[in-house]
């Protein structure tokens, strides 16, 4: 059986990532938010490192700058450090499943925060409230049916 083809899903997969990410929600659920464009960063440079790499990760930070209306480089920079450890990790790990790989996409929403997080300190606006943090556990929560979704395009 041949693999399906991932060049069409993989945009559009993206696109849903960018709508669910402008999204409006409730204020009181505005920092469990997921990280949607992360983690599908993370699955498709995993599952698809063919079309998807650093410089994917680095185009959907400026989107994601320009569509917030955050500061420039600040997506940018935490999407291209998150692409290239995936990446690494992806040639070190090679245990199949979501657990794993879920495991690791913690880590690197954790990393990705943290590097925003210096990144505004350095602006001169840190987050002043420990909810900064919340996304990775609303992220660490849908991986499974992101991962669930998107498996029959993988590589596993």
């Amino acid at each position: 059986m041949r693999a399906r083809d991932p060049a069409f899903v993989i945009p559009l997969s993206f696109l849903a990532g960018l709508l669910l990410t402008l999204a409006p929600i409730p204020p009181q659920l505005a920092w469990w938010r997921p990280e949607w464009l992360l983690m599908l960063l993370v699955f498709w440079v995993f599952n698809q490192p063919a079309y998807v790499g650093v410089w994917t990760a680095f185009l959907l930070g400026l989107i994601l700058d320009l569509v917030m209306g955050s500061r420039f480089g600040l997506h940018p920079a935490s999407f291209v450090a998150v692409a290239w450890l995936a990446r690494a990790a992806s040639l070190r790990l090679r245990m199949p499943g979501w657990s794993l790989s879920g495991a690791v996409m913690v880590m690197l929403t954790a990393l990705a925060l943290a590097i925003r997080y210096l990144l505004e300190s350095i602006y001169g606006n840190p987050p002043q409230t420990f909810q900064y943090a919340l996304p990775l556990i609303g992220s660490a929560l849908c991986w499974p049916v992101v991962s669930a979704i998107l498996q029959r395009w993988g590589k596993y």
